[in-house]
Order: structure tokens, then sequence, then C-alpha cells
């Protein structure tokens, strides 16, 4: 109501003004219509980062095919990428025009739990790695000397082909300590199930020779070295981070970078040939540290490494969870064994 409205008012209670005089006529005001906008979750937002973040990798996938892919096929082309049984000789088969230099046994290796897109980022990231160090020639040169080469030789072998390959100088002039093996001589150790198994011994590492990253590069083509690059076979890895006779015994918290590199390198370049790996022991003062490492590795990855804590001094025995939890794998005679492989390279 106006100001004019309250006036009137007053002259009616004064008398001036009657009732009928007193009515005052608003004007109409049209309300407007309240909106309501339906709060978004971030749930919903999540969903949509994903959505369009796989887009984008589609699009870059498609792109190399030379195909537009239009934002309505992106349902279209996801259900072509699946890994099913149906789809699988046609996933084969593109690794296969892609990577020419693969073999069939390294395609399945790759394809197996993984899309076509997937499996086709760790193919390309396998085969850089390859040509890098040229390891392809590395066969050819190691496969001259088949005859007669021991286990050792083969580590020799590959710590030399590393430094030469990637430019890092060793600081001695022999070869690194041989800190992983897969048994004595040319006799390779095997789990119940006929498993290899490689036993690798991180106290022996010596930084002042070479860095952490260099030693996990060495293990990897010493791997590369005793696969069959024509073979679906996996390994049982064993690593013992006690300490030992006349060994440079870094502390096992400060070998677990080592441990993460290793196994972030065979997962890039060896996917499915780790069946497990067993680090061991590691003191429970380490637990928040692994804690934080194994958030930067891939879940998949994370379910195949077992970890078991304990005291790791030279002494020490194996871990009674390792024996228990282990058992359908590791015979107690083949836990002998690699506890007098690992007193073999006591410096007494």
């Amino acid at each position: 109501m106006s100001c004019f409205g309250n006036f009137d008012n007053l002259l009616y209670l004064l008398g001036l003004k009657t009732e009928e005089q007193n009515v005052v006529t608003e004007i109409p005001v049209e309300k407007k219509k309240r909106r309501f906008f339906r709060r978004k979750k971030n749930g919903d937002k999540k969903k949509r980062k994903k959505r369009r973040q796989k887009g984008r990798r589609l699009r870059r996938f498609m792109k190399r095919k030379n195909t537009n892919l239009s934002s309505s096929s992106v349902v279209t082309v996801a259900s072509e990428l699946s890994t099913s049984s149906d789809d699988y000789k046609t996933n084969e088969k593109e690794l296969q025009r892609r990577f020419p230099q693969s073999t069939f046994a390294e395609r399945k290796r790759f394809l197996q739990g993984r899309t076509l897109i997937r499996a086709t980022e760790k193919m390309d990231i396998y085969m850089k790695w390859r040509k890098d160090y040229d390891l392809d020639r590395a066969k050819q040169v190691m496969s001259k000397n088949r005859q007669g080469v021991t286990d050792e030789d083969t580590w020799d072998f590959a710590v030399n082909w590393a430094s030469k390959q990637s430019k890092q100088s060793l600081k001695q002039e022999k070869s690194l300590p041989r800190i992983v093996k897969f048994g004595r001589g040319r006799n390779d150790l095997r789990t119940k199930d006929s498993k290899r198994l490689v036993q690798v011994l991180p106290g022996m590492i010596d930084k002042k020779m070479a860095p952490l990253e260099f030693y996990a590069l060495c293990v990897a083509i010493y791997l590369d070295m005793k696969l069959d690059r024509n073979s679906d076979e996996s390994i049982y890895i064993l690593v013992d981070v006690r300490a030992g006779v006349g060994w440079p015994n870094g502390s096992p918290t400060s070998l677990i970078p080592f441990v993460k590199n290793l196994i972030r390198i065979l997962s890039d370049t060896m996917p499915e040939r780790m069946c497990q790996t067993h680090v061991f022991p590691i003191p429970t003062i380490a637990k928040p540290i692994w804690s934080i490492y194994k958030k930067f590795l891939d879940e998949k990855l994370v379910k195949k490494v077992n970890v078991f804590w304990g005291a790791a001094s030279a002494d020490s025995p194996l871990p009674k969870s390792l024996r228990f939890q282990c058992s359908d794998s590791l015979t107690s005679k083949l836990l002998q064994t690699l506890e007098e492989s690992r007193f073999d390279e006591f410096m007494l």
C-alpha cells in the first residue's frame, strides 16, 4: 500500500472521511514464479568426468586408426573393444597389426584382463623398452653362447648389457653383486606346481656401485634373458630382505623403493609373468611406509604381492606365516635350498 493509503486512513480516524471513501484500490503485482534447481551430487560429477575421460581415450585410439568418432558412437565402440571371448581374436589381430614384432604369447598375456586400448598402451611401453635397450640383439648374442651358460653368467651379461645401453658406468670394473638367481648352476628351482622360482636378495645391493633404479633395470633384463618370449610362463618371486654376513645390508625400509620400482617395471614389461611375489621379512615399523607405496601400484598387482612381517637380521629365521600360507607351493625342502643358496653368498 502506498503512502497515500496511509494518509486516507488517518482522515478516516479523525472522522473527516467515511468508511466507503476509505476503500483503497491496490494495484495487483504479478508474483514471479520461483524456480527450483536440483542440487547436483558429487557422484554425478564424478560419473561425467569418467565418461569424458573414456570418450577422450576412445577418440585417441580411433584417431590412430584414421577413423572419425562421433559422440553418439562412443557406446558402440566401447562394446567393440570388450575382452570377451567373441572379440578376443579381433583384438589379438589388431595388436598383431600394430606390433608385428610381438609374439602370439606376448599378445595373449597383454590382452588378459584388459581392454584393447589398455593392452595397446602396455604393449607400446613394452616395445619401446625393448627398443631402448636393444634386447632383441641381446637375445641373439646370448643364444650364440647358450651352451654352458650358467645362471651367474646370465646375470653378469644382463648387468654389462644394461650398463652399456643405459650409459650407466659402474664404479667398479666387476659386475654388480648377484642379487637375483633362479637356482644354483644350471638347475632352476621349482615350486610344487612346477613353476620356476626366482630368489631376490636386496641386502646385497651396494648403492655406492649403482643407484637402486639401475639394480631394478638389471633384474628386469636378467628376467627377459631367462624367459622365452614365445611362452606364457609365470614365475614366483621371493624377495628376502634379511641381512647377510659381509653384505652392505641396507635397512629394509630403505629397500622398499627398490621393491616398488622392480614391481612397476615387471608390471609394465612382463604382465601376467608374475604368479605371486612374496616379500619377507619386513619389520613391523615399516607398515606405514608400505601402506603409502602400495597406493601407487595397480590394485590387481597389489593382490599378487604378499608381505610377511618379522625380524630381518642375518640370523633371523623365515617367518612362520610364510611357511604356513605358502605351504601349497613352497615345500620344506625348497625353503631349505633357498636358505643354503643365501648362505652361499655370505662373505665369511
